[in-house]
């Protein structure tokens, strides 16, 4: 087991959104599976009951109190550029480096773009297009963002690393739009939503779907990737999708393939693998690598049926289990920078929470003095209203010039090529 420095290798999630994350439907996690190929061995090996599986993944849940991954998480075309856009949905390409922790219900998510076509979705209809070379024109944009809860509070840096939020988390439906749960999808291993505790997300994960009666097994053994696997057939009712799972009984029925279908019909929607297995702490097992495809819906030409047109790939930097500090969860707000806290501003006439904005102080003490003279047991701080108002409009300036200097950037690209 490795601890916080060194490397390791990573995983992949979800194919569409949960009830959000893309803002949101909940998706399901993970997504890359190949045919499997039956074992003639395995229809005559015993079959454990469901049973014995939730059991397996219960320990397993039980035994793994905290995580720390870091992963690289990029995508990449199989197919055309018109045929992702159209049958897909992608919206761009893109190379990120991830981190996801979490403890009890404390979260940590960070994410670096490092190459990417776009961070909005202003410019969706150029995103796909190609260059002269027949690959992705590709933009550098800058949008480094962390946010991490404590188990009370929020906060938030980014993007960019100039400005900051605080906030409680009241009056969020759901987290997926703070912590991308796409490596803890891989297994079904989705952790509870804590910006809405009633929201458990038992049903994306394997104990929760069993104890559903949403889950069957399939009689007999197959193989994946040379391991002889137990396969479940699962309908998700929230999630509206049938699913089929492949778990190694070798790695305590750890998932190892993960089918998704498309509504009423048996048509792979997406199809995720994982590999390179570690054992981050006794009888749990993680992927270190994981691929995730995207195929066309029935609607699609059927020469495009069964054909992948799009993937996500995860590769695990670094991965450790039970030895994650508290103090990366209570994010630090460095001095200097912009702070829009919801939890000490007011309220207005319709209820809605408004943010009082400061600058960070280097000093506790002058934070203190700050947040007291916000609820009215000191004196006002230097930020009036006008200058509060004035900020907010500068950050929304600055975020539209950035979608126009990338969009400018890309037609003097195009006039170049052109004029070759």
């Amino acid at each position: 087991m490795k601890r916080m420095g060194t490397t390791s290798r990573l995983g992949a999630w979800l194919g569409r959104r949960l009830p959000a994350a893309g803002g949101t439907v909940l998706v399901l996690l993970g997504a890359s599976l190949a045919f499997p190929a039956a074992n003639s061995a395995g229809a005559a090996a015993e079959i454990p009951d469901l049973s014995v599986v939730a059991k397996a993944h219960r320990t397993q849940e039980e035994s793994l109190k905290s995580l720390y991954v870091k992963y690289r998480y990029g995508s990449r075309l199989l197919g055309s550029a018109s045929d992702v856009r159209k049958y897909v949905g992608a919206r761009f390409v893109s190379s990120q480096t991830k981190v996801f922790a979490f403890k009890g219900n404390k979260r940590y998510y960070s994410f670096e773009r490092t190459a990417s076509l776009a961070d909005t979705d202003f410019t969706v209809s150029d995103l796909t297009e190609t260059g002269p070379d027949g690959k992705p024109q590709v933009y550098h944009l800058a949008a480094n963002t962390v946010v991490a809860f404590d188990g009370q509070t929020f906060r938030r840096r980014g993007p960019g690393g100039g400005s900051a939020s605080v906030f409680d988390g009241s009056g969020e439906e759901h987290d997926l739009g703070f912590f991308n749960p796409e490596y803890m999808g891989l297994g079904l291993r989705t952790l509870p939503d804590v910006a809405n505790p009633k929201n458990d997300r038992a049903e994306f994960r394997l104990p929760g779907a069993i104890a559903k009666g949403q889950c069957r097994m399939r009689p007999g053994l197959e193989t994946v990737d040379g391991a002889p696997c137990v396969v479940i057939e699962m309908r998700q009712t929230e999630a509206r999708q049938e699913m089929t799972l492949w778990c190694d009984p070798a790695l305590a029925y750890t998932v190892r393939r993960e089918e998704g279908y498309y509504p009423d019909s048996k048509q792979v929607e997406r199809r995720s693998t994982s590999s390179d297995f570690v054992e981050v702490c006794p009888g749990v097992w993680m992927p270190r690598k994981a691929v995730s495809e995207r195929f066309p819906p029935p609607s699609a030409p059927a020469s495009l049926h069964r054909t992948a047109l799009f993937a996500y790939d995860t590769n695990v930097i670094e991965i450790h289990a039970n030895d994650v500090p508290n103090e990366l969860f209570a994010l630090k707000i460095p001095p200097g920078v912009i702070v829009l806290d919801y939890i000490h501003g007011t309220t207005d006439e319709k209820g809605q929470r408004l943010s009082a904005a400061y600058q960070m102080p280097a000093d506790q003490r002058e934070l203190d003095r700050i947040v007291q003279s916000i609820q009215g047991d000191g004196p006002k701080p230097g930020w009036p209203r006008w200058l509060r108002n004035s900020l907010f409009g500068l950050f929304l300036l600055c975020g539209a010039l950035l979608v126009v200097l990338a969009v400018l950037r890309r037609r003097r690209v195009q006039q170049g090529q052109s004029l070759h």
